[in-house]
């Protein structure tokens, strides 16, 4: 839920030479159950939890050698407990 009916928002993009290319991702963020509205402490966690978890996730070249083909992949994180988004979809039920 909106706090406001309409929102001014911005986006900066910054280039250095016309031979760069999109971005390949974008960061959507969902406030946590139970919160309201953003806080500027949530949203600086919540970037900070997702440049720790880039870190985590970065792999070199050689690493990626024997994996090539199932590449690009989804990962769906799942917390059982609550504390973050995820998903969960054993809640979509099982088709034989």
């Amino acid at each position: 839920m909106l706090p406001n009916a309409e929102e001014t928002t911005a986006i900066a993009y910054h280039a250095e030479t016309p031979g760069q290319s999109a971005p390949q991702a974008i960061l959507l963020a969902v406030a946590p159950a139970g919160t309201p509205q953003w806080s500027s402490t949530l949203l600086e966690e919540t970037l900070l939890d997702t440049l720790d978890l880039a870190h985590v996730r970065a792999v070199d070249i050689e690493a990626l050698s024997g994996v090539g083909q199932f590449l690009p992949a989804l990962a769906f994180p799942l917390n059982r407990d609550g504390e973050t988004a995820s998903t969960d979809f054993s809640r979509l039920g099982v088709r034989d």
